[in-house]
């Protein structure tokens, strides 16, 4: 991926590297190895909300349309497509090339990426999904980050809470972790493919290039030894 937009580099600048919001900028602007920021891979998930209302109150780059949501601003590139039915409650972001299908949902801050596609009846929240990856029809990717060139199948579900309301507890270098999250879904590498109708459990980490068969629940880390269990 090429470097950010001055426009929308502007909006994190300053911070300073030990800020929570250069793990976004991180995450925008690194390759194939975004998916380790530290200190952890969901440190940005747990930054999400606040890295929404701040690009809320930001001007969109060059080449985005805005329309205001229910929520929050909803930035939408000229050569982006959102077919009839979706609703989007903002903020949102939706680039170049991206097509959010007919009856979807997006909810909370989302991040769509370029080339992405949205299908019929899924539903995003509070989510980034990168490049070139696909959502299939009736999935759900909550509270999440999808990886580039990534299939996410029809029916996929990711859980995002525990039943007792608890803070999601996640493992990193072999360690558990209780993260400071109540709702937590999965961070997802780049590359991997999931079948139809898999269910993944909060605070999953699926390492690049991982397949998943379908209807598998996934229960814990897929990280093929990159790290964790």
């Amino acid at each position: 991926m090429g470097p950010v937009a001055p426009d929308l580099r502007s909006i994190f600048a300053g911070l300073g590297s030990n800020h929570p919001f250069s793990s976004f900028l991180f995450l925008l602007e690194s390759g194939r190895n975004w998916w380790v920021p530290r200190p952890n891979p969901w440190h940005i998930l747990e930054q999400w909300d606040q890295v929404g209302a701040l690009v809320a109150q930001s001007q969109p780059p060059r080449g985005f349309s805005v329309v205001q949501g229910p929520i929050g601003p909803i930035w939408i590139h000229t050569r982006a497509r959102v077919l009839p039915g979706a609703y989007i409650e903002g903020p949102a972001i939706i680039k170049a090339r991206s097509t959010v299908g007919p009856n979807c949902c997006l909810r909370g801050f989302c991040w769509v990426d370029s080339d992405v596609v949205v299908g019929q009846g899924a539903e995003v929240k509070a989510s980034a999904v990168l490049e070139r990856s696909t959502i299939s029809h009736f999935a759900y990717l909550g509270h999440s980050i999808l990886g580039r060139n990534c299939s996410f199948s029809a029916g996929v579900i990711t859980a995002t809470r525990r039943l007792d309301g608890d803070c999601i507890q996640a493992r990193w270098d072999g360690q558990a972790s209780r993260t400071s999250c109540k709702k937590l879904g999965v961070v997802i590498g780049d590359g991997v493919l999931i079948g139809v109708g898999v269910m993944i459990m909060p605070g999953r980490l699926i390492a690049p290039g991982t397949h998943v068969l379908p209807g598998e629940i996934v229960k814990h880390d897929l990280l093929g030894g990159a790290g964790g269990t």
